[in-house]
């Protein structure tokens, strides 16, 4: 197809290329192996032919083979054969050409009659391993198919004529190598193929017109059975961007398309054509998804739905996670004119956008949705919009030590259950369903619209606005700790997020873990002080900035004062934003220290005065709060220092005068006065009469000469 083309079509199909098969030559199966083409043919031998992708634009001609790979170093005629009454019939021809493109292109496997082989492109036209894998059943039941496992180099998925599908590892030396399927005996297993994107899933197709999905970790029984009603199926394919779209192709020459998440019937699209589809294969590179069919009489068909039926398929944010229609529709801002209805419709739309992988128009709807449903104080349903950004992890299954560790288990009764197994099932086809899977290829999708980077910032701030809402909402210190921990992460990983952060939800976040977990609390605010420095976005990080300088020092000696001189006062303090977070993070580090420690609490105190005198800034007495500064003098006077605590107080009463909080100052200086005057009052009460005569004395007979008022 050519790559102008923006959705598959069979429009190339008027210059392709035929060439006629050698005389004796009898084809049944068609791989391509990066410049090499191999055909499964009669004889026991795969015919390589050397045809890149250029030789499409040649004249037509004749196929001629540059080699062969043998299944026996001597080819031994279908005569003489001997064949026992009971088995089936001999044949020669080689079947299911299959090259190991995940993991080296050069090895090749394919069946012939009850026999599996691996041939080695760089080791010569023999085979490097055979083995039949079927022989607890029928051992003459001729292999149908043979697939390669995931991402492996020896495991081998086969199934055979009797219906025994297995997983074979080649190269284990373990006689009892292979796991088998609880498939329905007696039906031929007629095509198999792994999930691309939940790779321990595969499906297995038989000659009942069934299709069976397996985990391939629990075998014993399949995790959903589809009913085709196609009569045989002769072959079947994945969709490769989604993870529970199926393909069948019959003999009844219908293609059907199947999504496994929709029952009873699950069956989305169906095609007729004249004759039996012998081979389907699904594009790759298109995010208009289609299957390229082959029928027996040589037709080529075309098979899929478009964009518009795709996104009807897609799941949606159910109803159940967030406000009821009732709730949402009463918060909901008639100026705007969104009703709950119009709501849902947008979310199921930027649903199906996210599922046809059109990442631009997805992208940008949920950024809409979500904060919609952010404004509406719905934040349930707005963490799930957000979250169908992330990127679902989908864990490699190692099959090699799979299947050793089943054969070790053997006998041994599982602790889950069928519906154990069902339901994990499900979650893990929702998660790929609903997210994008690192399994998805979508560096191979021409013309993909990629998302924007602003629409991925707002999702990436309101994720950050949602779960700091939800923490502060619980006021439970340990998940507050936790949610702060989770929103350290993400600003870590998105500073860009601080253009587009709710300062409300921070600063009462910051009120709330400085009162309940105060070193939880200042590890925040020093972290989003530091970050906000380095934001680009200047007027909006110093906005923030300015709420959480003013959120620390909480209460503020202007008392809520809201007059112009308060104003005024709070203005000069976040006048120099520099100077004011060194004020605020020596403020917590006194906190911090508290009462128990006064040598540091001083000390703290006397090197942030020295740089403020540096720099000749007002320092502490330009301070809001006023905690910190109450905490400072009854430090001073633990340490019995009163000199500079009067000196304090004095110029705090001159700074604070005009606020509501200079009584604080006043309270502590008339109460040290009147500890002081106690302590003296105590001190004359304990002098003895001898004492007091010799004042006297001294009182009436000033020495010296001096007057008697001047030594009193």
């Amino acid at each position: 197809m050519p790559m102008e083309d923006e959705e598959p079509t069979l429009n190339a199909a008027t210059r392709m290329r035929w060439l006629d098969v050698p005389a004796g030559a009898k084809v049944s199966s068609v791989e391509w192996c990066d410049d090499l083409l191999l055909l499964g043919a009669n004889r026991s031998r795969i015919l390589v032919v050397d045809a890149p992708v250029g030789a499409a634009h040649l004249s037509s001609g004749v196929l001629e083979p540059c080699g062969a790979l043998l299944c026996d170093r001597r080819e031994l005629p279908v005569g003489e054969m001997l064949v026992p009454h009971s088995a089936h019939a001999a044949s020669t021809l080689v079947r299911s050409v299959r090259a190991n493109r995940d993991v080296h292109k050069g090895s090749i496997l394919g069946v012939r009659g009850s026999q599996a082989f691996v041939w080695d492109l760089e080791g010569g036209g023999t085979p490097v391993r055979e083995w039949a894998p079927h022989e607890e059943g029928d051992e003459t039941a001729p292999l149908m198919f043979a697939r390669w496992a995931p991402k492996s180099d020896s495991v081998v998925l086969t199934g055979s004529y009797d219906g025994c599908v297995m997983l074979i590892d080649t190269k284990s030396k373990n006689p009892r190598n292979g796991l088998s399927f609880a498939t329905q005996k007696g039906y031929a297993a007629t095509a198999a193929e792994f999930n691309p994107l939940l790779p321990f899933v595969t499906a297995v197709a038989q000659m009942d017109g069934s299709v069976a999905l397996y985990d391939v970790r629990y075998t014993t029984f399949p995790v959903l059975t589809v009913p085709s009603l196609q009569g045989d199926i002769a072959c079947l394919q994945w969709m490769r961007l989604n993870a529970d779209m199926l393909l069948t192709g019959g003999s009844d020459g219908s293609v059907a398309l199947w999504n496994i998440r929709s029952p009873p019937t699950y069956c989305v699209g169906r095609a007729q054509y004249a004759h039996s589809v012998a081979d389907l294969v699904t594009t790759e590179t298109y995010t208009e998804q289609r299957a390229l069919g082959l029928c027996i009489g040589g037709e080529l068909t075309l098979t899929g739905l478009r964009t518009e039926a795709m996104m009807l398929l897609g799941p949606t944010v159910g109803s159940e996670a967030g406000l009821s229609d009732d709730r949402a529709a009463a918060l909901a801002d008639p100026e705007e004119g969104l009703s709950t209805a119009e709501m849902r419709e947008k979310e199921a739309m930027a649903c199906g956008f996210l599922y046809t992988r059109r990442l631009k128009e997805a992208f940008s709807l949920l950024s809409e949705c979500a904060m919609n449903r952010f404004a509406l104080k719905d934040t349930d349903t707005a963490l799930l919009l957000v979250g169908l950004i992330d990127v679902n992890h989908i864990p490699l299954v190692d099959y090699a030590a799979l299947i050793e560790s089943k054969v070790a288990e053997d006998g041994v009764a599982s602790n889950m259950t069928l519906d154990d197994i069902r339901r994990a099932f499900d979650l893990q086809l929702s998660r790929a369903t609903d997210k994008l899977c690192t399994t998805v290829p979508l560096d191979h999708i021409r013309a993909l619209s990629k998302p924007q980077p602003a629409d991925m910032q707002k999702l990436e701030a309101l994720r950050l606005n949602v779960l700091l809402s939800r923490v502060l909402e619980t006021q439970d210190t340990d998940k507050i700790s936790v949610g702060v921990e989770k929103a350290l992460e993400l600003l870590s990983a998105h500073p860009e997020s601080f253009e587009l952060i709710d300062a409300d939800i921070v600063c009462g976040i910051v009120a709330l873990l400085l009162k309940r977990n105060f070193e939880e609390g200042e590890k925040f605010v020093r972290f989003l002080l530091s970050q906000l420095s380095k934001v680009r976005a200047a007027a909006i990080s110093a906005t923030l900035t300015r709420r959480i300088l003013c959120t620390v020092q909480e209460p503020h000696v202007t008392g809520g004062d809201s007059s112009r001189t308060a104003r005024r006062f709070m203005e000069r303090f976040l006048r120099n934003i520099p100077a004011a977070q060194d004020a605020v993070l020596t403020q917590l580090t006194i906190q911090r220290l508290g009462i128990e420690h006064p040598k540091e609490v001083i000390a703290t105190m006397t090197a942030y005065q020295s740089r403020c005198v540096e720099h000749k800034l007002p320092g502490m007495f330009n301070w809001l709060g006023f905690k910190p500064l109450l905490l400072f003098l009854h430090c001073l006077t633990a340490e019995s220092k009163y000199v500079p605590f009067f000196w304090t107080c004095v110029q705090c009463i001159d700074a604070y005068g005009k606020f509501p909080g200079v009584r604080q100052f006043e309270s502590v200086l008339f109460a040290v006065v009147d500890r002081i005057n106690a302590a003296a009052s105590q001190g004359r009460g304990r002098t003895g009469p001898s004492d007091r005569r010799r004042a006297r004395l001294h009182t009436d007979s000033p020495p010296n000469g001096q007057r008697t008022e001047d030594s009193a």
